[in-house]
Formats: C-alpha cells, structure tokens, sequence
C-alpha cells in the first residue's frame, strides 16, 4: 500500500499542455541528418531541427513554420486552433534534389546519366556541369557513365543521397 502512494506522489500526472502550446513533429526525413538542418517559427531565431519540437501562439495568431538545409526543406502555416485541436502537428518535409560534384576530374571529363528521367538522361555533360536530380527518397542509384580524353571510358553505378554529393571517379588511361 505504501508503495502505491509513494508511487502516486511521485509520478507525475500527465496534463494536457496549456492552450496555443503547439508540438510539431517533423515527418519524412532520417532522424540521422536532423542534426544538420534548422527549424524557423515566424520571425524567431532558428534552432536546430529534432524529431519533435515546442512552440506556444497567441490568442489568434497564425505562424509560419519552416525546416531547412542541405539535404531536406519543407515548410507549412500553424494556427492556434490546429495546435488547440490535435497534438502533435506534423511537418512534412521533402528532399532537395541531389547535386553530384566531381572530386578532382580529370580534364574534360564527361558524364552521360544512363538511367536518369528525362531531360537528363542520355545527354553529355561536363563533370562540372552536371545538373542536380530529383530525389524520393533517402538515396537513388544511378549508372554513370564516365569518359574523359585519353582515358577509358567507365560505367559506374553510383548511390545519391538528397543535397550535395562529391564523388571522386578515376579513369585509366589508355
């Protein structure tokens, strides 16, 4: 019996948070690459993005909240009402496009994407001309196929996350 009371004394009671208290959870990216991104309500400073997060509203009061970084973005406007009515709110987020930067290519070094959507795929590109390409989800693979003056040309296959990506690909020589 002693233990049930101590019990009830110690544990707290769980209460619903106090009225225009919003609790946010971001949906859609990797917990892993939250740490790297940052988390904007209205004209407040940012802080650092996590899985769920706290803010409160006034009286009537609409904000903007919004998530940003390299590799995901995603932003939507919060009323008081929304945060009074269900909790926690979810923000979606998306992912950037991936961007691929060669490391060191050789000299006029070229990329033909074998398998990327159109209008990407099938064109020639030089190594710092590459355009960026639409990511899903965590990570796309692509076949790249990779040829530069007086060296062997190279298929590659080649796993893209969302923001940017350096790879570094050497070609023999000839």
């Amino acid at each position: 019996m002693f233990g049930l009371l101590l019990w009830w004394v110690l544990v707290p009671e769980a209460r619903p948070p106090p009225p225009g208290t919003c609790v946010v959870a971001i949906d859609g990216m990797p917990v892993s690459v939250m740490r790297h991104h940052q988390v904007s309500i209205g004209t407040a400073h940012s802080r650092r993005a996590t899985e769920t997060f706290v803010f409160t509203l006034g009286e009537d009061e609409r904000t903007r909240v919004e998530l940003t970084g390299p590799r995901y973005y995603g932003r939507r406007w919060i009323s008081r009402s929304e945060c009074d009515a269900q909790s926690p709110l979810s923000l979606s987020v998306r992912p950037q496009p991936a961007k691929l930067t060669m490391a060191c290519p050789h000299e006029g070094m070229t990329l033909v994407c074998e398998d990327c959507p159109e209008p990407i795929g099938g064109k020639v590109y030089f190594a710092d001309q590459f355009p960026s390409i639409d990511v899903e989800s965590f990570e796309t693979t692509v076949w790249i196929l990779f040829r530069a003056p007086g060296r062997r040309r190279k298929l590659q296959q080649l796993t893209l996350h969302p923001g940017p990506n350096v790879k570094r690909v050497v070609l023999d020589p000839l």
